[in-house]
């Protein structure tokens, strides 16, 4: 049995929530997702046209650990996930509702949990915290302060998930 990572994981799960919403909404919805550094993370966000709209998926790999092996998997740490989208500096909330929120970033968000519940890859062994950030990024607002944003960005920040990687897949 190989090692899994949650990268293989999400690279699994994806596809298959991106498929699950172009299902419920007839939308296509592209996810990009990286694993990897805070700055790296920013700076790919930041190569992007400042018009796109896709949801980005970003799990800290400095702060992934895995803790154990156990006879049924790998149980990881993942204590920090965010699900970002871009936004304009001059949006109030009702417009980042409007146009990130409820559109990009709830669905996937949704689909995620849906996800993780069913998934035959994976158990939660410890559900997280989920926090929106309307100004993430921004100094002096909450969200990644010391990790600055050159556009503006909308995030739900998913805190302290806990899963075991399955080997019976």
């Amino acid at each position: 049995m190989d090692f899994r990572t949650p990268q293989w994981l999400f690279n699994k799960m994806i596809p298959l929530v991106q498929d699950r919403i172009r299902a419920s909404t007839g939308k296509d919805m592209r996810i990009l997702f990286y694993y990897s550094t805070p700055l790296e993370f920013i700076e790919q966000v930041g190569s992007l046209p400042e018009d796109s709209k896709y949801p980005f998926l970003f799990i800290n790999s400095i702060r992934s650990r895995m803790i154990e092996e156990t006879s049924s998997g790998w149980v990881w740490d993942l204590p920090d996930i965010v699900l970002a989208a871009k936004s304009k500096a001059d949006w109030i909330r009702e417009q980042r509702d409007r146009y990130n929120f409820k559109p990009i970033l709830n669905p996937v968000l949704n689909e995620l949990r849906s996800m993780w519940e069913l998934s035959r890859y994976m158990n939660v062994t410890r559900k997280p915290t989920y926090t929106p950030h309307y100004f993430y990024g921004v100094p002096g607002e909450n969200g990644y302060e010391s990790h600055r944003f050159n556009q503006a960005i909308d995030a739900w920040q998913i805190n302290n998930l806990q899963i075991t990687i399955t080997k019976q897949c």
